[in-house]
């Protein structure tokens, strides 16, 4: 058996895939399932402050304070590993 899998593939892609690796229609199973997530939310912000200053980041955290319950989960994501613990620290 052979998964393949992706979260972004066209059917074009998908008919690119078969014929790559001679999948036959007969014996294929796919599986799409819907995007819509409702607990996941997509934020694009400008960046008003030097991006090394990681400023802009800060509404992440609202009013959160050590003691506080943990504030709600998040991602961003970084250019370099390196700039990422840059971050991490200064949040």
């Amino acid at each position: 058996p052979i998964l393949v899998t992706s979260a972004t593939l066209t059917p074009s892609a998908l008919n690119d895939v078969k014929k790559t690796l001679t999948f036959q229609d007969e014996k294929l199973f796919v599986s799409q399932c819907s995007i819509d997530r409702p607990n996941i939310n997509l934020a694009f912000r400008p960046i008003l402050n030097s991006r090394s200053s990681f400023i802009d980041l800060k509404f992440l955290l609202r009013d959160w304070q050590p003691g506080h319950p943990p504030p709600p989960k998040f991602i961003v994501f970084f250019d370099s590993i390196p700039e990422s613990v840059q971050a991490g620290h200064y949040l």
